[in-house]
Order: structure tokens, then sequence, then C-alpha cells
């Protein structure tokens, strides 16, 4: 026959057990989520270096775009003073 405190003891075990699984499983959890974390910051690190390296191909472009506007003008503004010469 099964003493009462051995009835216990097996209850207490059982609840231990779902206990240690559920911690285990929160673990898991925890371990795959700071993996993913990791994933996305480094995903945004990279996302950040192209977006700076964009910002400055635009900015040189944009230099690039004003120096050829004011070489055409200048152009456009000969073109007018031969027309009127000859």
């Amino acid at each position: 026959m099964i003493t009462q405190h051995e009835k216990r003891q097996r209850q207490f075990d059982k609840l231990a057990d779902e206990w240690q699984r559920k911690m285990n499983d929160l673990q898991t959890e925890l371990d795959n989520s700071q993996k993913e974390s990791r994933a996305h910051a480094a995903d945004a690190y990279k996302l950040k270096a192209q977006l700076d390296e964009n910002r400055e191909v635009i900015d040189a472009l944009r230099r690039e775009n004003k120096n050829l506007s004011g070489q055409s003008a200048d152009d456009f503004v000969n073109v007018i003073i031969i027309i009127n010469i000859v």
C-alpha cells in the first residue's frame, strides 16, 4: 500500500517535471528569439550601411548634375553669342 507521503512525493515529482519541461521550452524560445534578434540587428546594420552609401552616391550625382547644368547654361549662352555674331 502506498503511503500518503509517497503519494505526495510522486505528485511533487510530476509537478517538478512539468515545470522543468516548461522552463526548457521557455529557454529554447528565448534562445531562438535572441538568435532572431541578432539576425535582425545584422540586417538593420547592413541596410543602414547601404543607405549611407546610397546617400553618398545621390550627393555626388547632385553635385555632378549641378556642375553639368551650369556648363549647359554657359554653353547655351555661348551658342546665342555665336548666333548673334554670325
